[in-house]
């Protein structure tokens, strides 16, 4: 992945980024993006440059990521990709960050969908 920023002038800055970036959102600033990978990586995208998202989440970021949304100055929400296992019918996780950061996140918690509504539903 590469990136232009201000002190670059317009040359292509490498990052060590060894995935493939799936999509991005707007940050909860609005004054970057969160983008995720293939693979369920999480970075925070700026003019000051890229950062690793993390979480105190046990069970870390979902290893497959449908997309991201914000809400407000604190909520990141990650969507499932396809619910179509009623075993496990999480439609969203909700994830708070940690006060001042854009980057690190608080534990999850997840937003359930009824199995007899999960059938099909496919973002």
């Amino acid at each position: 992945m590469g990136a232009s920023d201000d002190n670059s002038r317009g040359m292509i800055v490498e990052y060590g980024i060894d995935d493939v970036m799936k999509s991005c959102s707007i940050d909860l600033l609005k004054d970057g993006f969160y983008c995720f990978t293939v693979n369920g990586k999480i970075y925070l995208i700026t003019r000051g440059g890229i950062e690793s998202v993390t979480t105190g989440d046990p069970d870390g970021f979902p290893g497959v990521i449908g997309g991201i949304a914000t809400y407000g100055k604190a909520n990141m929400y990650i969507f499932a990709p396809n619910v179509t296992d009623l075993a496990n019918s999480t439609l969203a996780i909700r994830y708070r960050n940690t006060l001042g950061s854009q980057s690190i996140y608080q534990a999850g918690q997840k937003y359930l969908i009824a199995p007899s509504l999960a059938t099909g539903l496919n973002f």
